[in-house]
């Protein structure tokens, strides 16, 4: 083949556009995906903030014996800390969510992943929050139960386990549901732009 046919076979290729799939223009537009991720983020954010609040005063909306207010305020006290790191790492993911461009395979593949790390990262603050929430529900039933009826009992193992397993199929409950309609349908309109891409 010689330098003529090559470059004939180029200017034959360059009059043939390449056809984006047209979902790709849908990533781009004021319902996609990232839009409707900032705003369950935004909204999310808004929703845990309330809630942290709100659990500081159990102590005094339950009547909480002030014996059990230390235990309670240091456990309180790891929970603002662990809620605090990560919502910092998920203001940088909300604020990396601005600058992807879009117009590349690897700029969705990036995103893809990025959302998908960061779901990973969302079912991990949830779920290390669960022996703190114990530990807090576990004050409250001590504190209504004399500690000597408490000594006595020999189920106190079991009501323990039997709070432990609720507490934990709740969380994973609600947070599996809160993924899946918050996120899980935003990543997979990006997955099957990326299969539209792939073909």
């Amino acid at each position: 083949m010689n330098f003529d046919d090559i470059q004939a076979a180029w200017n034959q290729e360059s009059h043939n556009s390449i056809q984006l799939p047209t979902a790709l223009n849908d990533l781009k537009g004021t319902k996609s995906p990232i839009k409707k991720i900032r705003t369950t983020m935004r909204t999310e954010l808004i929703f845990q903030l309330i809630g942290l609040v709100v659990v500081g005063f159990f102590p005094q909306i339950l009547n909480l014996n002030s014996s059990y207010l230390l235990a309670f305020y240091m456990t309180y006290g790891f929970m603002i800390l662990i809620s605090l790191y990560y919502f910092i790492r998920f203001y940088f993911f909300y604020k990396r969510l601005y600058n992807y461009t879009l117009n590349s395979k690897e700029s969705l593949y990036t995103l893809y992943y990025d959302i998908k790390v960061n779901i990973e990262m969302y079912r991990s603050f949830n779920y290390s929050l669960i022996p703190i929430l114990v530990i807090m529900l576990s004050l409250f039933i001590v504190a209504k139960v004399p500690l000597g009826a408490l000594m006595d009992q020999s189920h106190l193992l079991m009501l323990g386990i039997i709070i432990l397993a609720i507490s934990t199929l709740l969380v994973y409950g609600f947070l599996e549901f809160g993924i899946k309609v918050g996120y899980g349908k935003y990543l997979k309109e990006i997955g099957s732009v990326l299969d539209q891409l792939r073909e």
